[in-house]
Protein backbone atom coordinates (compact mmCIF):
# COMPACT_ATOMS: atom_id res chain seq x y z
CA UNK A 1 0.00 0.00 0.00
CA UNK A 2 2.80 2.41 0.93
CA UNK A 3 4.57 1.84 -2.41
CA UNK A 4 1.31 2.45 -4.27
CA UNK A 5 0.75 5.68 -2.32
CA UNK A 6 4.22 7.01 -3.15
CA UNK A 7 3.79 5.99 -6.79
CA UNK A 8 0.51 7.95 -7.03
CA UNK A 9 2.13 10.92 -5.28
CA UNK A 10 5.02 10.85 -7.74
CA UNK A 11 2.65 10.75 -10.73
CA UNK A 12 0.67 13.70 -9.31
CA UNK A 13 3.85 15.74 -8.83
CA UNK A 14 4.98 15.01 -12.40
CA UNK A 15 1.60 16.13 -13.78
CA UNK A 16 1.67 19.26 -11.62
CA UNK A 17 5.20 20.07 -12.79
CA UNK A 18 4.07 19.62 -16.37
CA UNK A 19 1.24 22.12 -15.94
CA UNK A 20 3.62 24.57 -14.26
CA UNK A 21 6.14 24.19 -17.05
CA UNK A 22 3.48 24.76 -19.71
CA UNK A 23 2.24 27.88 -17.94
CA UNK A 24 5.76 29.22 -17.52
CA UNK A 25 6.80 28.80 -21.15
CA UNK A 26 3.44 29.89 -22.59
CA UNK A 27 2.95 33.15 -20.71
CA UNK A 28 1.47 35.99 -22.74
CA UNK A 29 4.02 38.47 -23.98
CA UNK A 30 4.46 41.51 -21.78
CA UNK A 31 2.87 43.90 -24.29
CA UNK A 32 -0.27 41.72 -24.40
CA UNK A 33 -0.93 42.00 -20.68
CA UNK A 34 -3.26 44.68 -19.25
CA UNK A 35 -0.64 45.85 -16.77
CA UNK A 36 -1.94 49.38 -16.17
CA UNK A 37 -4.71 49.77 -13.63
CA UNK A 38 -5.61 53.38 -12.89
CA UNK A 39 -8.08 55.18 -10.67
CA UNK A 40 -8.79 58.48 -12.44
CA UNK A 41 -9.65 61.37 -10.17
CA UNK A 42 -12.31 63.96 -10.93
CA UNK A 43 -10.90 67.42 -11.61
CA UNK A 44 -12.87 70.55 -10.91
CA UNK A 45 -10.56 72.92 -12.82
CA UNK A 46 -8.13 72.94 -15.74
CA UNK A 47 -4.51 72.21 -14.90
CA UNK A 48 -1.18 72.79 -16.66
CA UNK A 49 1.35 70.34 -15.25
CA UNK A 50 5.12 69.94 -15.75
CA UNK A 51 6.11 66.33 -16.42
CA UNK A 52 9.60 64.85 -16.80
CA UNK A 53 10.10 61.58 -18.67
CA UNK A 54 13.23 59.55 -17.95
CA UNK A 55 15.12 57.86 -20.80
CA UNK A 56 18.68 56.51 -20.78
CA UNK A 57 19.67 58.57 -17.71
CA UNK A 58 18.37 61.74 -19.36
CA UNK A 59 15.18 63.75 -18.99
CA UNK A 60 12.54 64.84 -21.45
CA UNK A 61 10.61 67.90 -20.34
CA UNK A 62 6.99 68.50 -21.24
CA UNK A 63 3.79 70.24 -20.20
CA UNK A 64 0.44 68.48 -19.86
CA UNK A 65 -2.75 70.47 -20.51
CA UNK A 66 -5.43 68.71 -18.48
CA UNK A 67 -9.05 69.87 -18.64
CA UNK A 68 -11.47 69.75 -15.75
CA UNK A 69 -13.41 66.52 -16.04
CA UNK A 70 -16.08 64.75 -14.02
CA UNK A 71 -15.41 61.39 -15.71
CA UNK A 72 -11.69 61.15 -14.89
CA UNK A 73 -9.70 59.81 -17.84
CA UNK A 74 -9.60 61.76 -21.10
CA UNK A 75 -8.48 61.43 -24.72
CA UNK A 76 -4.88 62.61 -25.10
CA UNK A 77 -3.11 64.37 -27.97
CA UNK A 78 0.71 64.24 -27.85
CA UNK A 79 2.30 67.03 -29.90
CA UNK A 80 5.80 66.90 -31.43
CA UNK A 81 7.71 70.03 -32.47
CA UNK A 82 9.78 70.29 -35.63
CA UNK A 83 13.52 70.44 -36.28
CA UNK A 84 15.08 73.10 -34.04
CA UNK A 85 11.70 73.81 -32.42
CA UNK A 86 10.39 73.81 -28.87
CA UNK A 87 7.46 72.46 -26.87
CA UNK A 88 5.92 75.93 -26.94
CA UNK A 89 5.42 75.88 -30.72
CA UNK A 90 2.19 73.87 -30.59
CA UNK A 91 0.78 75.16 -27.31
CA UNK A 92 -2.06 77.04 -29.10
CA UNK A 93 -3.42 73.65 -30.23
CA UNK A 94 -2.91 72.16 -26.75
CA UNK A 95 -4.79 75.01 -25.06
CA UNK A 96 -7.73 74.77 -27.43
CA UNK A 97 -7.88 71.01 -26.88
CA UNK A 98 -7.94 71.58 -23.12
CA UNK A 99 -10.80 74.06 -23.53
CA UNK A 100 -12.74 71.34 -25.35
CA UNK A 101 -12.28 68.46 -22.94
CA UNK A 102 -9.21 66.86 -24.55
CA UNK A 103 -5.88 66.52 -22.73
CA UNK A 104 -2.68 67.44 -24.57
CA UNK A 105 1.04 67.06 -23.96
CA UNK A 106 3.77 69.22 -25.54
CA UNK A 107 7.42 68.31 -24.98
CA UNK A 108 10.99 69.06 -26.06
CA UNK A 109 12.89 66.30 -27.85
CA UNK A 110 16.33 65.60 -26.39
CA UNK A 111 18.71 67.73 -28.41
CA UNK A 112 15.80 68.88 -30.52
CA UNK A 113 17.15 72.44 -30.64
CA UNK A 114 20.41 74.19 -29.75
CA UNK A 115 18.77 75.04 -26.40
CA UNK A 116 15.61 73.62 -24.88
CA UNK A 117 14.30 72.25 -21.56
CA UNK A 118 15.18 68.61 -22.22
CA UNK A 119 18.62 67.02 -21.90
CA UNK A 120 20.83 66.14 -24.82
CA UNK A 121 22.85 67.85 -27.56
CA UNK A 122 21.65 68.56 -31.07
CA UNK A 123 24.70 66.86 -32.61
CA UNK A 124 23.57 63.61 -30.96
CA UNK A 125 19.95 63.92 -32.11
CA UNK A 126 18.50 62.02 -35.04
CA UNK A 127 15.07 60.99 -36.24
CA UNK A 128 15.56 57.64 -34.53
CA UNK A 129 16.47 59.23 -31.17
CA UNK A 130 13.32 61.33 -31.51
CA UNK A 131 11.34 58.15 -32.19
CA UNK A 132 12.78 56.74 -28.94
CA UNK A 133 11.79 59.93 -27.11
CA UNK A 134 8.22 59.79 -28.39
CA UNK A 135 7.90 56.11 -27.47
CA UNK A 136 9.09 56.92 -23.93
CA UNK A 137 6.60 59.80 -23.72
CA UNK A 138 3.71 57.57 -24.84
CA UNK A 139 4.64 54.88 -22.31
CA UNK A 140 4.81 57.50 -19.55
CA UNK A 141 1.50 59.07 -20.52
CA UNK A 142 -0.21 55.67 -20.45
CA UNK A 143 0.46 55.62 -16.70
CA UNK A 144 -0.95 59.09 -16.02
CA UNK A 145 -4.32 58.94 -14.25
CA UNK A 146 -5.92 61.53 -16.56
CA UNK A 147 -5.26 59.55 -19.77
CA UNK A 148 -7.69 57.17 -21.45
CA UNK A 149 -5.26 54.61 -22.90
CA UNK A 150 -7.75 53.65 -25.60
CA UNK A 151 -7.82 57.21 -26.97
CA UNK A 152 -4.24 58.37 -27.53
CA UNK A 153 -3.44 60.46 -30.62
CA UNK A 154 -0.21 61.87 -32.05
CA UNK A 155 0.39 65.18 -33.75
CA UNK A 156 3.50 66.87 -35.06
CA UNK A 157 4.93 69.61 -37.22
CA UNK A 158 7.60 69.07 -39.91
CA UNK A 159 10.20 66.62 -38.56
CA UNK A 160 7.91 66.07 -35.57
CA UNK A 161 5.20 65.00 -37.99
CA UNK A 162 7.59 62.54 -39.65
CA UNK A 163 8.53 61.13 -36.23
CA UNK A 164 4.88 60.84 -35.19
CA UNK A 165 4.04 58.97 -38.39
CA UNK A 166 6.95 56.53 -37.92
CA UNK A 167 6.03 55.79 -34.31
CA UNK A 168 2.31 55.56 -35.07
CA UNK A 169 3.03 52.83 -37.63
CA UNK A 170 4.90 50.78 -35.01
CA UNK A 171 2.28 50.80 -32.28
CA UNK A 172 -1.28 49.55 -31.92
CA UNK A 173 -2.34 52.02 -29.20
CA UNK A 174 -2.44 55.17 -31.37
CA UNK A 175 -5.91 56.08 -32.61
CA UNK A 176 -5.10 58.86 -35.07
CA UNK A 177 -2.39 61.06 -36.57
CA UNK A 178 -2.51 64.84 -37.10
CA UNK A 179 0.45 65.96 -39.18
CA UNK A 180 1.34 69.56 -40.04
CA UNK A 181 3.67 69.86 -43.05
CA UNK A 182 5.27 66.48 -42.20
CA UNK A 183 8.85 66.35 -43.46
CA UNK A 184 8.49 63.25 -45.63
CA UNK A 185 11.20 64.68 -47.87
CA UNK A 186 14.03 64.33 -45.30
CA UNK A 187 14.96 60.74 -46.25
CA UNK A 188 15.19 61.71 -49.92
CA UNK A 189 17.22 64.86 -49.18
CA UNK A 190 19.82 62.94 -47.19
CA UNK A 191 20.43 60.38 -49.89
CA UNK A 192 22.49 63.09 -51.58
CA UNK A 193 24.23 64.47 -48.47
CA UNK A 194 27.85 63.38 -47.93
CA UNK A 195 28.20 61.27 -44.79
CA UNK A 196 30.30 63.22 -42.24
CA UNK A 197 33.41 61.54 -40.92
CA UNK A 198 33.19 60.25 -37.36
CA UNK A 199 33.26 63.18 -34.95
CA UNK A 200 32.38 65.66 -37.70
CA UNK A 201 29.06 67.42 -38.31
CA UNK A 202 26.87 68.50 -41.21
CA UNK A 203 25.29 71.95 -41.44
CA UNK A 204 21.52 71.64 -41.86
CA UNK A 205 18.95 74.44 -41.62
CA UNK A 206 21.38 76.74 -39.84
CA UNK A 207 22.63 74.29 -37.22
CA UNK A 208 24.97 71.31 -36.93
CA UNK A 209 23.82 67.69 -36.90
CA UNK A 210 25.98 64.64 -36.39
CA UNK A 211 26.83 61.62 -38.51
CA UNK A 212 24.03 59.64 -36.81
CA UNK A 213 21.43 62.09 -38.08
CA UNK A 214 22.52 61.56 -41.69
CA UNK A 215 22.76 57.76 -41.32
CA UNK A 216 19.34 57.45 -39.67
CA UNK A 217 17.66 59.74 -42.20
CA UNK A 218 18.99 57.59 -45.05
CA UNK A 219 17.58 54.43 -43.43
CA UNK A 220 13.95 55.62 -43.53
CA UNK A 221 11.85 54.17 -46.32
CA UNK A 222 9.21 56.72 -47.25
CA UNK A 223 6.43 55.83 -47.58
CA UNK A 224 6.98 52.20 -46.73
CA UNK A 225 7.75 52.81 -43.04
CA UNK A 226 4.58 54.81 -42.34
CA UNK A 227 1.76 53.59 -44.57
CA UNK A 228 0.83 50.57 -42.42
CA UNK A 229 -1.00 52.93 -40.04
CA UNK A 230 -4.64 52.10 -40.79
CA UNK A 231 -6.55 54.65 -38.71
CA UNK A 232 -7.47 58.29 -39.31
CA UNK A 233 -4.75 60.61 -40.63
CA UNK A 234 -5.26 64.34 -41.14
CA UNK A 235 -2.45 66.19 -42.92
CA UNK A 236 -2.29 70.00 -42.91
CA UNK A 237 0.02 71.65 -45.43
CA UNK A 238 0.72 75.09 -46.82
CA UNK A 239 0.44 75.57 -50.56
CA UNK A 240 3.38 77.99 -50.47
CA UNK A 241 5.67 75.68 -48.48
CA UNK A 242 9.07 75.59 -50.19
CA UNK A 243 10.89 73.74 -47.39
CA UNK A 244 8.62 70.67 -47.61
CA UNK A 245 6.62 70.90 -50.86
CA UNK A 246 2.96 69.97 -50.50
CA UNK A 247 3.38 67.20 -53.09
CA UNK A 248 4.94 65.02 -50.38
CA UNK A 249 1.73 65.21 -48.33
CA UNK A 250 -0.41 64.63 -51.41
CA UNK A 251 1.54 61.42 -52.06
CA UNK A 252 1.16 60.38 -48.40
CA UNK A 253 -2.63 60.63 -48.70
CA UNK A 254 -2.44 58.14 -51.55
CA UNK A 255 -0.34 55.75 -49.45
CA UNK A 256 -2.41 55.83 -46.24
CA UNK A 257 -5.69 53.93 -46.04
CA UNK A 258 -7.71 56.66 -44.29
CA UNK A 259 -6.06 60.02 -44.88
CA UNK A 260 -7.22 63.51 -45.79
CA UNK A 261 -5.15 66.52 -46.88
CA UNK A 262 -6.20 70.00 -45.75
CA UNK A 263 -4.26 72.59 -47.74
CA UNK A 264 -3.83 76.26 -46.83
CA UNK A 265 -3.16 78.03 -50.10
CA UNK A 266 -1.19 81.00 -48.76
CA UNK A 267 0.60 79.29 -45.85
CA UNK A 268 4.30 78.48 -45.93
CA UNK A 269 6.13 75.92 -43.77
CA UNK A 270 5.39 77.72 -40.51
CA UNK A 271 1.79 78.23 -39.46
CA UNK A 272 0.47 81.39 -37.85
CA UNK A 273 -2.19 81.56 -35.15
CA UNK A 274 -5.05 81.55 -37.67
CA UNK A 275 -3.94 78.26 -39.21
CA UNK A 276 -3.13 76.68 -35.84
CA UNK A 277 -6.62 77.60 -34.67
CA UNK A 278 -8.19 75.97 -37.72
CA UNK A 279 -6.05 72.85 -37.23
CA UNK A 280 -7.16 72.64 -33.61
CA UNK A 281 -10.83 72.86 -34.63
CA UNK A 282 -10.46 69.99 -37.10
CA UNK A 283 -8.42 67.88 -34.67
CA UNK A 284 -11.00 68.36 -31.92
CA UNK A 285 -13.88 67.50 -34.24
CA UNK A 286 -12.09 64.31 -35.36
CA UNK A 287 -11.29 63.16 -31.82
CA UNK A 288 -14.85 63.83 -30.67
CA UNK A 289 -16.49 61.85 -33.50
Amino acid sequence: MMKKFFLLLLVALVILAGFYGYDYYHQPKKEQLPVIVKHPAQRTQDEIKDIYVNIKNEHIYGQAYIPASPQGSLPLLILCHGFGGHYTDLIPIAKKCMANGIAAFCFDFRGGAPTNKSDGRMVDMSIKTEEEDLEAVIDNMRHQDFVNNDRIYLGGHSQGGLVASLVGAKRDDIQGLFLAAPAFNIPRLFRFVPLPEKGKTYRFLGTDVGRKYVEDARDIKIYGDVKSFDKTVLIFHGGSDTLVPIQYSAQAVEEYQHAKLISYEDADHLFNEYYLNDMADQIIATIKK
